[in-house]
């Protein structure tokens, strides 16, 4: 069990969510995608954009992709109203992978500007 899935549920919902951000990354406009947008996505697994099991859902998601080299993917995931941007979990756990986030908003816009470089590349997607 993984968070109170099956591993494999919880794995493949992982999959899921990574194919929405990335093709969300690829996109010309429209590339955020909201809590909620994202886990009303999943197949593979139930959990609401407030169940605090997310968070650990996008850790895995983001620590996996910067182990592998990517862009930190998790930042096209905002806050549907207010704010418009990432939640704290997403600045915590990028500076535990080594990032400077003490403007946490010029961080953003330049994650968010190198994720979108990265997946844009034809030999990326």
């Amino acid at each position: 069990m993984q968070h109170g899935f099956p591993k494999n549920a919880w794995d493949s919902a992982k999959d899921e969510a990574l194919h929405v951000l990335r093709n969300r990354a690829a996109r010309r406009h429209n590339q955020t995608i909201s809590y909620t947008e994202l886990v009303e996505s999943l197949t593979a697994i139930q959990i609401g954009a407030h169940d605090p099991r997310l968070s650990s859902f996008l850790e895995e998601i983001v620590i996996a992709e910067h182990t592998n080299g990517r862009p930190l993917i998790t930042v096209l995931v905002v806050h549907a109203t207010g704010d418009l941007m990432p939640g704290d979990g997403f600045y915590d756990i990028s500076e535990q992978l080594g990032f400077n986030v003490a403007d946490s908003e010029a961080f953003w816009i330049a994650e968010f500007q190198r994720t979108l470089n990265y997946w844009q590349q034809p030999d990326n997607i």
